[in-house]
């Protein structure tokens, strides 16, 4: 899998689809800029939002390009864990909301809430988390 880390910076890097030497680190750099988009406070917050088939696609998406250990540790080091925490808190509230007014859970907004327990596993379970205390914090 590509690693999330950028690469270094060289002179006219071809693209994957142009061939050459350069396509890996062309494709991690991609990655990394679709990751630095999909966990903006706010386009994160717009995603979870808008619920539904919209919000499955946008969990799905970051689910692909956090996969590797190295992405989830990215995604750890640029601070997403507090703001992934305080989505899950909201999330979790407004299920409990619609649960109280109605007396029936929103399967959809349900499904919101496990993308995000999801995510935020995936983000501190032991694998990433010993990675990260090895490394002693230095990314």
């Amino acid at each position: 899998p590509p690693s999330c880390m950028p690469a270094p910076a060289t002179p006219a890097t071809p693209a994957p689809s142009e061939g050459g030497a350069g396509g890996a680190a062309t494709a991690s750099g991609l990655a990394l800029d679709f990751l630095e988009a999909l966990i903006a406070p706010a386009f994160m917050r717009r995603a979870v939002a808008a619920g539904g088939l919209a919000s499955a696609e946008y969990f799905e998406l970051l689910r692909g390009l956090a996969a590797p250990v190295s992405c989830r540790l990215f995604l750890v080091a640029r601070g997403t864990l507090p703001h992934l925490v305080a989505l899950v808190d909201e999330e979790a509230r407004a299920v409990r909301a619609v649960e109280e007014a109605d007396g029936v859970l929103d399967l959809l907004q349900g499904r919101t809430l496990r993308a995000l327990v999801e995510l935020l596993a995936s983000l501190v379970e032991p694998p990433t988390v010993r990675e990260r205390l090895r490394r002693g914090g230095r990314d």
